[in-house]
């Protein structure tokens, strides 16, 4: 493992990654100082994730700003408005229709995918930069992310069979955290 830890802090050219698998990727991003930690930190309280929700309705993607995934958030604005744009720039064809309609489909995954990051928090469970709600959700970008470069988080779904061993780790603690002070509060 400590050859990928090197591997990963070298300088290395665009077009030619480390091939990690994704416990690799979120073990190095824990590792590295220099990185902010991939637990995304919200921009607001418990109290206030339905106004969030509500944003999200109304803006696709912006939701997931104001719960700290930022790359995920400008990563659904920009293929859900290019999606937008080319569906209505030609719709006088055929592709235009069906532009639109994988628009509607794009606007209904990251509906549901806010929902369940909100749900989450509103459970007091840490959610991660690059956590996506399930499969479809994450379309694929297992596969893409790892060759770009300018994007830093490690993609992975929330369930316990897919999930890192570090994050399930993390959870787990969270969840003991959670008990502890429930039965606390109760025992005063």
């Amino acid at each position: 493992m400590n050859e990928h830890l090197l591997a990963k802090k070298m300088p290395v050219g665009i077009l030619s990654p480390p091939n990690l698998t994704t416990d690799e990727q979120l073990e190095v991003f824990l590792a590295d100082y220099s990185n902010p930690p991939p637990w995304a930190t919200p921009m607001i309280r418990k109290s206030s994730l339905r106004y969030v929700l509500a944003s999200s309705l109304v803006v696709p993607g912006i939701g997931h700003l104001f719960i700290g995934q930022s790359q995920k958030s400008a990563l659904y604005l920009v293929s859900f408005f290019l999606l937008a744009l080319g569906g209505i720039l030609t719709l006088e064809i055929f592709v235009g229709v069906a532009l639109l309609i994988l628009c509607l489909a794009l606007y209904a995954i990251i509906q549901w995918d806010m929902a369940v990051m909100c749900y989450r928090l509103h459970l007091c469970f840490p959610i991660c930069e690059g956590e996506f709600a399930s499969t479809i959700t994450a379309f694929g970008l297992n596969y893409i992310v790892p060759q770009l470069s300018f994007i830093s988080m490690p993609v992975f779904v929330s369930d316990s069979t897919r999930a890192p061993e570090v994050y399930i780790k993390e959870i787990r603690k969270q969840q003991m955290d959670l008990r502890v002070r429930h039965e606390d509060a109760y025992n005063v």
